[in-house]
């Protein structure tokens, strides 16, 4: 892969003001115009930039938004049109969900920590330090009163 240098890392509202923009690889080959830029959705610092290409603008990708620069009208990312168009891709109108975050970082070689979920913790069973006590039936207890 290549390296794509920029001064800072771009935010979130920065990209959020590229939404239309043609969106080039590495050595300028058109992928396609972006439409949205998506938050993690597991609340980490993995947002994405859904990305149109085909005829119908319906077929969908996301690309790292860490890996995105802007220069001169347009949007450039460090991967290939061929990395990109053989990847995972979304439906324009589906919901990102953790699982299908995790499918594209797997892709773009990010650490999948990120998107995924917490884990739930164990539950184990705790000993009680001294004797069980003895099981008492309703009856008992109103005998003892």
């Amino acid at each position: 892969m290549y390296e794509l240098r920029s001064a800072a890392r771009p935010t979130t509202s920065d990209a959020r003001g590229w939404i239309g923009k043609r969106v080039d690889d590495i050595h300028g080959k058109p992928i396609g115009r972006l439409s949205e830029v998506i938050a993690d959705p597991s609340g980490g610092d993995l947002d994405w930039l859904l990305v149109r290409y085909g005829p119908g603008g319906d077929a969908c990708t996301l690309i790292p938004l860490r890996e995105a620069a802007q220069a001169s009208r347009r949007i450039w990312v460090r991967f290939s049109k061929d990395f990109v168009r053989n990847g995972p891709w979304i439906h324009r109108h589906t919901p990102l969900s953790v699982r299908t975050g995790a499918e594209f970082a797997r892709h773009y070689g990010l650490p999948v920590t990120s998107m995924a979920p917490a884990p739930k913790p164990k539950l184990r069973a705790r000993r009680f330090a001294g004797p069980r006590p003895a099981a008492v039936s309703a009856t008992q207890l109103a005998m003892q009163r």
